[in-house]
């Protein structure tokens, strides 16, 4: 058989989880594990989005196998360069992304071409259980990206929509995440999430005190502006306050 319809048949039995037919096209040239397309994406980076972690452990253990085998969790492919652990932060693939870590003890901090590491891209798509996983598993929870300065907090506080409650937020507050640094424009978690939850024409940000530190417990305080809602931990409705000086609490 041709390699490249080797490669094409190897390619389609990772991102389905195939591992028989994955096993097959491996069998008369093991070395194809490390294989990689035009755009540098490995087979690891299939298994890795479509949250296969049997395929995970199955790939890292064979490349381990090859001499002078790169480092496959660290390999950067597609459009953005980004790593396998970042594919699989996009999905919410949690299962894989244990196996990737666990395995194949990525950096965690690699960044792809926008700056962003596996933990602000688990935050920008709202996928909770993988944001509390990479910190526990040492990830920086106040990483800031190259480009625009955000954190993993003011990354969900400004990709949130109207609706809903947002867990990832919550989350990042439990697990310490910095509510007083500001991106490179300026603005704070708290601006943010005003500027997502308030409609286009209320003045949001003049309502903010100018400089004073904002605590955890202030931004849970805030029932007018409805940043309470994307925490998760009071589910009250964006309004908009008479007197929005007195509804935020300034930590002494």
């Amino acid at each position: 058989m041709e390699v490249d319809s080797l490669l094409t048949r190897l390619v389609q039995a990772t991102q389905q989880g195939f591992l028989a037919e994955f096993d097959a096209c491996l069998a008369s040239n093991p070395s194809l594990v490390l294989s990689r397309d035009a755009d540098g994406v490995t087979l690891l980076h299939w298994a890795a989005i479509n949250n296969h972690a049997h395929l995970v452990h199955r790939i890292l253990h064979l490349a381990s196998q090859q001499s002078g085998s790169p480092r496959l969790c660290d390999a950067v492919g597609g459009s953005v360069k980004a790593t396998p652990l970042h594919w699989a932060a996009r999905n919410g693939a949690l299962a894989a992304s244990i196996a990737l870590v666990e395995v194949g003890t990525p950096d965690l901090e690699v960044t792809d071409i926008q700056g962003l590491t596996a933990l602000h891209t688990a935050a920008i798509f709202d996928h909770h259980l993988l944001v509390a996983y990479l910190v526990a598993k040492g990830a920086d929870v106040d990483a800031r990206d190259q480009e625009t300065g955000r954190t993993p907090l003011l990354w969900a506080c400004c990709s949130q929509k109207k609706e809903g409650k947002d867990p990832v937020v919550g989350t990042l507050l439990k697990l310490g995440a910095n509510v007083n640094l500001k991106d490179k424009v300026g603005k704070t978690a708290l601006h943010w999430a005003l500027q997502a939850v308030c409609p286009p024409h209320t003045p949001h940000a003049s309502w903010l005190p100018p400089a004073p530190c904002i605590s955890p417990l202030s931004l849970l305080a805030c029932p007018a502006i409805g940043f309470a809602v994307f925490v998760g931990e009071v589910g009250l409705v964006c309004g908009v306050a008479a007197d929005p000086w007195n509804r935020f609490h300034v930590a002494g």
